[in-house]
């Protein structure tokens, strides 16, 4: 197993998000999620804040390159990841 796995995998646990900040409870408006939709299919980014790493916590750094891990490694992560995903 390599050495990192366990810390990859605490640190995909520790994304897990059991509740949603006040700030994204806020309604926005039709138009202005038109708005943000338009500039999205236009390639412009309405927010740069708004990347998964912003939500999670976790970036491309944290994890190890897909040739250091073995199909068995990678299942493990990629089943982690998906945990969290759904939270």
């Amino acid at each position: 197993m390599h050495p990192y796995l366990p810390h990859l995998i605490t640190d995909i646990t520790a994304a897990h998000r059991t509740e949603i900040s006040l700030e994204e409870k806020q309604p926005i408006s039709f138009e202005e999620e038109m708005e943000e939709l338009e500039k999205w299919v236009e390639g412009d980014d309405p927010d740069p804040d708004h990347c998964l790493g912003c939500y999670c916590g976790l970036d491309a750094i944290n994890f190890p390159p897909p040739e250091q891990l073995n199909d068995t490694e990678i299942k493990m992560v990629l089943e982690a990841f998906r945990k969290m995903m759904f939270t």
